[in-house]
């Protein structure tokens, strides 16, 4: 779950932006990255409240390179779960109605939107679960569709 999240909140991709080869790496920078959130919402108050779970790994991260890589990918973007309950990050111009989409010969999915009798591709979306060939054709459904 741990490894979900990580990848969701910086759309698969490192602080450099480019796509995360190193997960473990990858979450215990976010590991340090909670573990710095924590003690900073805790300095100046008297009463200290554990608001995050202990993430281990936190000493081997590095909470900047996590924030850096966190902030590129949220950036004008907002979160976005499937009908099929996937989760990820999608344009701020999506809506409810929406349909995620990953094209034949794309690693990345896009957000269509329905429009008269075709779509009007609205962004890119990251979606964990079906980037990067993860989803065989036989958890989700295959459908062809023209565009305009």
């Amino acid at each position: 779950m741990l490894k979900a999240w990580c990848m969701i909140l910086t759309a698969g991709k490192d602080w450099n932006g480019v796509p995360v080869d190193d997960i473990q790496q990858h979450v215990a920078d976010l590991a340090a990255y909670v573990q710095k959130m924590e003690m900073e919402y805790n300095h100046s108050r008297p009463y200290k409240k554990k608001i995050f779970p202990d993430v281990p790994g936190a000493e081997g991260g590095d909470s900047y390179r996590f924030y850096l890589a966190l902030k590129n990918a949220c950036e004008g973007r907002k979160f976005l779960m499937t009908d099929n309950g996937y989760l990820g990050l999608g344009p701020a111009a999506m809506l409810e109605d929406d349909i995620v989409c990953l094209l034949c010969g794309s690693v990345m999915s896009f957000v269509l939107r329905p429009i008269d009798k075709g779509y009007e591709v609205i962004g890119e979306a990251y979606v964990y679960g079906i980037m990067f060939e993860e989803a065989s054709s036989s958890e989700i459904a295959l459908e062809q569709f023209a565009m305009i």
